[in-house]
């Protein structure tokens, strides 16, 4: 029961969608206008640079300079109950139609052949990786039915302390379960990866440092003696530098983990990525197929300190 008490005061950023009408829990009305101000101008920003070609150009010239790109989406929950009013929730319809796109336009990988491709990253297609956050079950139910649809896998990010959970957020019980541990072990067995996201989803950096060593040392024990293997991947909770973690807690997970997820916005290069803070693009429901094509080309990368909408 205290899990869940601590989840629905979780780490905020894109990992703790609201249940407002597509706006962050902290935002009121300023905040509101301001952030709708910014989708707007970010949409006229992503038509500009399409239309005008920039967009091909500045493609073509960075791969040519950088060579591959490694992007990596993260989502939160797949559905389309009218209850879920978070805007980090797709439908399965968004999704299919995201992941058809991806497909057709990147070699949809896994963390484990990405950090083999970066020994000939010049060798390598752009990749792109596909991850989940929290361990809500409709992840299982309508996500991964869809990935396998088109022979694709994912890694699922897991707070071990909510699986099997009634309901992972401040929602009543069962609005939005948690998958069970038979669910997950499902998932490893079908060749999906899993990492860890802590035990309670509790900010690293508003803990002591202690505090963090153990959400993450007893997290990564947990998921390990569950499914009989070794986890090397890692989500921090909130997943913004500073926000939510800090130098400490980040030496930490590298102890740990091959490849530590933030939510610092932005695609990756695979020739330099750090693979101990990979960027990920938290993906919302109200992007457009326009805006989620052009958000893959990178054409707000480099809005990624400005703009968090």
């Amino acid at each position: 029961m205290a899990a869940l008490e601590q989840m629905s005061r979780p780490a905020v950023g894109c990992d703790a969608p609201s249940a407002g009408l597509g706006f962050t829990c902290a935002e009121t009305g300023v905040a509101r206008l301001r952030s709708s101000v910014l989708r707007g101008a970010k949409s006229a920003f992503a038509v500009l640079s399409y239309v005008s070609g920039l967009n091909a150009i500045r493609t073509r010239v960075a791969r040519a300079i950088y060579g591959p790109s490694l992007t990596v989406l993260a989502y939160h929950r797949v559905n389309d109950l009218d209850s879920d009013m978070s805007p980090y929730t797709v439908s399965p319809r968004q999704f299919e139609e995201q992941v058809r796109h991806a497909r057709d336009r990147f070699n949809i990988t896994t963390f484990a052949e990405a950090l083999r491709m970066r020994s000939s990253p010049s060798a390598a297609d752009d990749c792109l990786i596909v991850t989940f956050d929290d361990g809500f079950r409709d992840n299982f139910t309508n996500a991964v039915p869809i990935l396998e649809r088109y022979g694709l896998k994912a890694c699922l990010f897991l707070a071990t302390d909510l699986i099997d959970a009634a309901s992972l957020g401040s929602q009543p019980p069962s609005s939005f379960p948690g998958m069970s541990w038979d669910e997950v072990r499902a998932l490893r067995d079908k060749g999906f990866e899993l990492g860890v996201h802590t035990c309670s989803h509790r900010n690293l950096a508003a803990m002591s440092l202690e505090d963090a060593r153990r959400e993450i040392i007893l997290s990564k024990a947990r998921l390990e003696e569950m499914l009989d293997g070794h986890v090397s991947y890692f989500a921090y909770p909130g997943g913004k530098w500073r926000s939510h973690f800090n130098d400490a807690v980040r030496r930490v997970a590298a102890e740990e983990f091959s490849v530590c997820c933030t939510t610092m916005r932005g695609r990756n290069n695979l020739r330099t990525v750090d693979m101990r803070a990979v960027h990920r693009i938290c993906v919302q429901n109200w992007w457009s197929p326009f805006h989620f094509a052009r958000e893959l080309e990178g054409t707000f990368d480099f809005l990624s300190h400005l703009i968090s909408a």
